[in-house]
């Protein structure tokens, strides 16, 4: 998981870190996980690199992500490379707004020899941003990955709808 800190998800934070350790609570024994939170400067990662989902391991997840403060601009550069430096199967890239245009090529030259799908997880408010919309879906299609739109309302509420192109 590479989540974004950065200072404008400010006020959805705790439901964000929420469903970030909720999905790391579904996931089975015999998967493995890491997690990433990035802003414009370095990244913040849960220390030991890809660990099996046990239960003890995703309890060390959710001690490692309480603690977490929004800060700092919407640049993912440093958690892309952090997260795929772990050589994983998957990437859940989680962040709102637009990228820099930078960023797909940065994502495929990183990932050319690791091969992971980049999944994007895409939070949207008020409403969906066409050019952020077109990034987003660009990054997860060049990765074999699925985008994901979440409204703030969707993330505020408990069963949040899921919007797949």
């Amino acid at each position: 998981f590479a989540v974004t800190r950065a200072g404008g998800i400010m006020d959805q934070s705790l439901d964000l870190k929420r469903r970030v350790k909720a999905a790391i609570e579904h996931l089975p024994a015999d998967r493995q996980f890491h997690v990433v939170f990035w802003s414009g400067g370095p990244s913040v990662e849960m220390p030991g690199g890809l660990v099996p989902a046990t239960v003890e391991n995703k309890a060390k997840a959710a001690d490692f992500i309480d603690p977490v403060i929004p800060s700092g601009n919407n640049d993912p550069s440093d958690g892309i490379r952090a997260a795929l430096r772990t050589r994983p199967d998957a990437v859940y890239l989680v962040g709102y707004g637009e990228f820099e245009t930078k960023i797909p090529g940065l994502i495929r030259k990183l990932n050319a020899d690791v091969h992971a799908k980049v999944h994007i997880v895409h939070l949207v408010w008020p409403k969906p941003d066409d050019g952020a919309t077109k990034l987003m879906k660009q990054i997860a299609t060049e990765n074999g990955g699925r985008y994901v739109a979440f409204s703030v309302d969707d993330l505020e509420r408990n069963q949040p709808k899921a919007k797949s192109p």
